[in-house]
């Protein structure tokens, strides 16, 4: 389970130099009426409750931050490595640009950046996500110990499978949850799972699931009461 954090956009303004390297349509979600303070106040309430219940719960999941978050305060991290299930934090590049627009330089930088952000907070990412599953530059991430990352595919084809490529392992995307989601579905897919004890892999972007299943006054109500 990926979380890709955007609640830097509202903390980095803050400090300069965050977020600089994006172009103006990246520095915007791309969802009509969401601004970036509303996407940072979705995950300011979201993100605690969420791994509330990841603790209630047990279950370890995967959140893929990129790199700038370890340049800001407030950004989340501190919930995530308080929680009292073990999280494992991975990497979604540093300005989350496409790997492929990159030179090796380039990349190599970015890995960098991301290895001492991490540092700060006693973290060595071992999972890359690329920004755009736009894979790149494979070589860099095994120099750097990463262990495994995401690339791209499809559900009905090669989904729920992971594969080896030299020293790392390719995760392959599987079910991607958004507003869309028919949750029967989602209950045969782990029925399945459990049957034949394969792997179950759902991903989603925090804070789009909060701001169309949730909304921020359930989510308020629902922190301080669970």
């Amino acid at each position: 389970m990926e979380k890709y954090s955007h609640n830097l956009y509202r903390c980095g303004r803050r400090q300069q130099g965050i977020g600089s390297n994006k172009s103006r349509r990246e520095r915007h979600n791309i969802i009509a009426g969401l601004t970036e303070d509303r996407v940072g106040e979705i995950e300011e309430f979201a993100l605690p409750l969420l791994v509330r219940i990841f603790d209630v719960f047990s279950i370890p999941a995967t959140f893929a931050i990129r790199g700038q978050l370890t340049e800001v305060e407030n950004s989340g991290l501190d919930i995530l490595l308080k929680s009292s299930i073990k999280h494992d934090i991975g990497a979604h590049g540093y300005y989350h640009r496409k790997f492929t627009s990159l030179s090796e330089k380039e990349a190599e930088y970015e890995l960098d950046l991301i290895s001492n952000g991490m540092q700060k907070f006693g973290l060595v990412p071992r999972i890359f996500v690329f920004p755009a599953n736009c894979v790149a530059h494979l070589n860099l991430l095994e120099k750097h110990n990463y262990r495994c990352y995401r690339s791209r595919g499809g559900f009905r084809k090669d989904s729920m499978c992971i594969e080896k490529r030299g020293c790392l392992y390719n995760i392959h995307p599987s079910l991607f949850i958004d507003h869309h989601a028919k949750y029967a579905f989602l209950q045969r897919i782990l029925d399945i799972s459990i049957k034949y004890q394969s792997l179950f892999h759902i991903w989603f972007h925090l804070w789009k699931r909060a701001h169309y299943r949730g909304k921020l006054d359930y989510l308020r109500s629902s922190a301080q009461n669970y």
